[in-house]
């Protein structure tokens, strides 16, 4: 049996590191941008490396991201960079390596952005155009996938598979993993909850939650991935579940939903 020499070189990280692109360069699908702390102060999450280890670009790679896409990061969500391990860079006097970006999408034709190569001296940085078009998924992934599918243990994970799912354009494979993802939330919805709290009495009002969750279904949005993208879309950053809205937020769009399904009624 062949060992996986790739797998058991990878680096046990918080982050995505250049060791990590050891093998080759590797296309990202972004899922979120968040705020990171004073050494990296940005974090990108990507379906492909998940919530747990972002991208955490240097000052150069931000630059370069500022210069194409802009400084809004809600725009970024759903657009891909293709990362690769640059050898040459250093840290102090020695060569460590690290991650530069070479190609983007959202991006018309190749473009040279000016960036500090040592103190006082420029070079121009080169990125190319990343087709918008998702990655045909192969029978390998796909199977990867379903297992994942049926191995997750909560809705969170589950959600993370969706996430990973909308990176790949699922071709023959799409009808069998959508039904997967589907029978197996139907699963964990089912399943008695041993933490849950009591049924309130009957007659008791409805929580803030449940009118948002009611308001989405009459919608048509009966799929939470289907609720936190119409989430995302409205409050224009990207949500992943329904208790990242703050308590205003989720009166404002349920009030919202139900006043125009009750127009829709009268």
């Amino acid at each position: 049996m062949d060992v996986d020499l790739i797998a058991a070189a990878a680096p046990r990280s918080d982050q995505i590191n250049a060791d990590d692109l050891i093998a080759g360069p590797q296309i990202v699908t972004i899922t979120e941008v968040r705020k990171g702390n004073s050494e990296q102060p940005v974090e990108i999450v990507t379906a492909e490396f998940g919530p747990d280890r972002p991208y955490r670009p240097g000052k150069s790679m931000t630059r370069v991201l500022l210069e194409v896409w802009g400084p809004k990061s809600g725009t970024y969500v759903g657009r891909r960079l293709k990362l690769y391990r640059d050898p040459e860079i250093t840290f102090g006097p020695s060569k460590v390596g690290g991650i530069r970006i070479s190609h983007m999408t959202d991006l018309d034709k190749a473009k040279a952005i000016p960036l500090t190569k040592t103190r006082g001296k420029k070079e121009l940085f080169r990125v190319e155009p990343l087709p918008s078009g998702l990655q045909i998924i192969s029978a390998e992934e796909a199977g990867e996938i379903a297992a994942a599918i049926e191995k997750a243990a909560d809705r969170a994970e589950l959600n993370a598979i969706g996430a990973q799912l909308k990176a790949f354009d699922l071709a023959d494979h799409r009808g069998r993993l959508q039904g997967l993802w589907k029978s197996r939330l139907s699963e964990l919805e089912s399943a008695p909850n041993l933490d849950a709290k009591p049924e309130p009495d009957q007659g008791t009002a409805p929580t803030l939650r449940d009118r948002l969750v009611a308001a989405l279904v009459s919608e048509g949005k009966a799929d939470e991935p289907e609720q936190v993208g119409y989430l995302s879309g409205e409050f224009k950053r990207p949500i992943t579940t329904l208790d990242d809205l703050t308590d205003a937020e989720a009166l404002e769009i349920t009030e919202f939903l139900e006043g125009a399904q009750n127009q829709a009624h009268q």
